[in-house]
């Protein structure tokens, strides 16, 4: 898949803040870190989880160091997983590695490959709940020091976004650690800016009233513009290519006006632009082969936001 390809560099600089022992520590927490640097640059899977047990029974380490090593000890595993990927291994075999990896600390990279695995096997409410984890924890500077590149942010957000549309259950925009939206509601990631965000919003067949799936995601929606207070937004319906092009111009636009005034009786204040697109402008998708024509034409059933 294209994310385990993508994240060749999200490792650089593992032992450097593994040996960051806290400066009042005994010799005995520094020991630890150090022999803990040793075994991240050897390669030494073992060792590293040996020495992450020896942290939390050390009472010379406090919790900061502690969680960094945990945080370390969820990467050097994720590492390994991404070596047998790039070796020739399917990225499904590494599943119960990137598994364990999670117990030690969640980490966006990790996220994103089990990510793809649940992609893969069509289980997208897991998927996205998975990308948008990675894109939160992308975000937060004290879970990931380094930011990955900009192309990478950008592929998790896509996937995200498109795991979103089909699912068949609406997931809930998750909460940074301040606790404002972010996943696929947040603005910006590390410099990197969302220009637009295709929303699940779905109807009822050939009307512009919400299905259960889409009025969950038009309150999500309204909840984090509300929070935003976004002076304006564009709100864009567009169709499948089913049905006649006047037909499917009128549906989008009155879908697109359906979800405004949805935002406007929540109390949205800011500016409301509508358009509607038809079947003009279907979805871009990662890799349109990849899937069949139902889920071509669901992706295409959409309601795009930008601020």
């Amino acid at each position: 898949m294209i994310l385990h390809r993508l994240m060749g560099l999200c490792f650089v600089g593992l032992a450097v803040a593994a040996s960051m022992a806290p400066s009042a520590a005994r010799a005995d927490c520094r020991d630890i870190g150090a022999a803990f640097n040793a075994a991240v640059q050897a390669g030494d899977i073992g060792e590293v989880r040996r020495l992450f047990e020896a942290a939390w029974t050390e009472p010379s380490c406090d919790d900061a160091f502690r969680k960094n090593l945990g945080r370390v000890t969820s990467l050097v595993l994720g590492q390994a997983a991404q070596q047998a990927v790039a070796s020739g291994d399917a990225l499904e075999a590494q599943e119960p590695l990137l598994r364990q990896a999670l117990t030690y600390g969640r980490t966006w990279p990790v996220l994103a490959m089990l990510g793809d695995i649940e992609h893969d096997r069509r289980n997208y409410a897991d998927a996205s709940a998975l990308y948008q984890e990675a894109l939160t924890l992308i975000d937060d500077e004290v879970a990931t020091p380094q930011a990955p590149a900009a192309e990478t942010i950008k592929t998790i957000f896509q996937r995200a976004a498109q795991s979103q549309l089909l699912s068949d259950t609406y997931i809930a925009t998750p909460a940074n650690r301040a606790g404002e939206p972010s996943g696929l509601a947040q603005n910006s990631f590390r410099g990197w800016a969302v220009t637009s965000v295709p929303v699940p919003i779905t109807f009822v067949t050939n009307e512009a009233s919400f299905t259960p799936k889409g009025r969950q995601a038009a309150e999500d929606l309204a909840n984090y513009l509300m929070s935003q207070n976004p002076a304006q937004i564009t709100i864009i319906g567009h169709t499948d290519e089913r049905g006649t092009t006047a037909y499917n111009q009128g549906l989008s636009e009155r879908r697109a006006q359906a979800v405004a005034n949805f935002l406007r009786s929540q109390g949205f204040a800011g500016q409301i632009v509508t358009v509607g697109r038809g079947e003009g402008e279907p979805f871009q998708a990662d890799d349109p082969a990849r899937y069949n024509q139902g889920e071509r034409w669901q992706m295409d059933r959409r309601v795009e936001l930008i601020r």
